[in-house]
């Protein structure tokens, strides 16, 4: 019930919000974490890890205004791939920030970082792989959206050596 409440609220903050900033910033979410977001050893739970990146990840396309954009589009993003490291836990209680960025973009997917920050230290890192489809399944460039914000070819090396890692994953299982 909580998430939904949640989701509720971030839902009311974008549609009166807007767009208030370029998709090149960064964007901050706050939660307060609860008891019921919490697992048997009294820290936040993996999957509301990922709850609260959604969370904020959705706050994130709409302040940038991504969201209107891939709404003309008919696209959305959807998750091919997601990274945690779990650096601190965090505890019942604790007033959790998740700054969300753009890392870049290659010609199929976009790049994703968000950053779990307690008390202004990082707690978790994530990075996230997404694609924009249509409700066709056609695949839209990511350039078409963030080309005006970011170069195509600079992506880290972390993340070339990331995207490396998920081809020879892919080709393993297959």
């Amino acid at each position: 019930m909580n998430l939904w409440l949640r989701l509720v609220w971030i839902l009311i903050k974008c549609f009166f919000r807007g767009a208030r900033t370029t998709p090149d910033h960064i964007v901050h979410t706050h939660f307060r974490v609860g008891w019921l977001d919490c697992d048997l050893n009294h820290h936040l739970t993996n999957s509301r890890y990922a709850s609260f990146m959604d969370l904020a990840r959705l706050s994130f396309f709409s302040d940038t205004g991504l969201w209107a954009s891939l709404k003309k589009r008919s696209a959305f993003p959807i998750l091919q791939s997601i990274e945690i490291s779990f650096i601190k836990p965090i505890y019942p209680g604790s007033r959790v920030t998740i700054a969300t960025s753009i890392i870049g973009y290659d010609d199929k997917y976009c790049y994703i970082n968000q950053t779990f920050l307690l008390n202004n230290q990082i707690a978790t890192t994530a990075r996230v792989r997404a694609i924009l489809v249509d409700h066709k399944n056609n695949i839209h460039s990511p350039k078409e959206v963030l080309g005006l914000y970011f170069d195509e070819n600079k992506l880290p090396d972390s993340v070339l050596r990331w995207k490396e890692y998920l081809l020879a994953k892919i080709k393993e299982t297959s």
